[in-house]
Parts: structure tokens; C-alpha cells; sequence
């Protein structure tokens, strides 16, 4: 039995949460080690209750992004990162993602609506993430991932003017700035929390 404490988190694979590859950095295949378990592993991961070393998506990069599809539409509150705690972190304390941004897939005449109706000084950067698709994004949230912080699971606020505007999302897109040193990132496990709107 999968024990959820806190808010809903939407962005689990259980529930119906999907990768979109369309709007996620691409990974190299599954690269087996001696023992033939993978030694990375697909995005989808980050979807799954399953912090074990090295279970994390590796991006083989420094930077990069993942879409994600909720099984429903939301109002986001917040969004949390989760890695392996720094005591038993190793070399993934360096590949720990750092500095990270929220991104929400803007779609639906009322919502657009109402993100044109923000006055301009509320207006934030729309350009979206590296990857579009072709779509409108809005910029949710700026964040730090603290590798050295007591707490492995960090959690950070949309930013208020966002929800104030009572946005709605149902695909978001986590991008990665920079890690703390390594030549890759590790993404071990995403939240994402909010209240449904249906």
C-alpha cells in the first residue's frame, strides 16, 4: 500500500502521470552494467516512488528538460524535488539538479484569458523552456535545489502572481539550469502539487 503524506502529489505514474517525449531532453538507451540491471534509465522514473541509488534519471547532460502530462487538470501550489539524502549521496551530491525551473503548458480559452488579463508589471517571461513544440508556456517558478540541505525533499511555491491568475495546467515542464558540479544531472523524483479543477 503506497502511503501519500502531505498534499496530492499529481505527477505520479500510479495515478495516470506520463513523460511526454515530445517536450523532454533525449536520453541515451539503457546502458547495462555487469550485473544487467541498467545502469541509466529512462525518464519516466521520476514518475515512480523509488529513491534507491542510482534509480534517477540520468540526463547525460548538465542541463535539459522533461514533460510531464498530470492525469488531470490543476491549479499547481507547488512543485518538489527529491534526491538521494546527501549522507549517502556519493558521486550523485554532484549530479543533484541545482538551479530549476517550472514551466506550464498553456492551453484553453479561459485560461489564456485570464493570463492576458494579468496586468503587465505581473506579466513573466513566457518564452518557455529549450523545447516547445510549437506550444505557449508560462513560467511558474524559479527554484534551487539545496543538495546540502537537511531535508532531501524540497518543496517551493508557484510564484503568487501565478496563482492568483488561477491558472490551470495539466502538462508542465521541469528544466534544469545546472547541477552542483557534476558533468550530469540526476533527477531522482519529481512532485507536483495543486488543487483539481474538476
Amino acid at each position: 500500500m503506497l502511503r501519500q503524506l502531505g498534499p496530492r502529489d499529481y505527477a505520479l505514474a500510479l495515478d495516470g502521470a506520463k513523460i511526454v517525449p515530445a517536450l523532454t531532453t533525449g536520453t541515451p538507451p539503457p546502458d547495462y552494467g555487469q550485473l544487467g540491471r541498467p545502469s541509466t534509465h529512462p525518464a519516466h522514473v521520476i514518475l515512480r516512488e523509488n529513491l534507491h541509488g542510482g534509480r534517477c534519471w540520468n540526463m547525460s547532460t548538465v542541463d535539459g528538460q522533461v514533460g510531464i502530462a498530470l492525469p488531470e487538470i490543476i491549479r499547481p501550489t507547488a512543485v518538489a524535488i527529491e534526491h538521494l539524502p546527501v549522507e549517502i549521496a556519493d558521486e550523485d551530491g554532484i549530479q543533484a539538479p541545482h538551479d530549476m525551473r517550472l514551466w506550464g503548458l498553456l492551453e484553453g480559452r479561459a485560461n489564456i484569458e485570464r493570463h492576458d488579463a494579468l496586468a503587465p508589471q505581473e506579466h513573466i517571461s513566457s518564452v518557455g523552456p529549450p523545447i516547445t513544440g510549437g506550444y505557449t508556456f508560462v513560467r511558474l517558478a524559479d527554484f534551487e535545489y539545496d543538495v546540502s540541505a537537511p531535508g532531501h525533499i524540497q518543496a517551493f511555491p508557484i510564484d503568487p502572481r501565478m496563482r492568483r491568475a488561477a491558472l490551470e495546467f495539466a502538462v508542465f515542464v521541469i528544466e534544469v539550469l545546472n547541477n552542483w558540479g557534476g558533468n550530469a544531472t540526476c533527477l531522482y523524483r519529481v512532485h507536483i502539487h495543486g488543487h483539481g479543477v474538476r
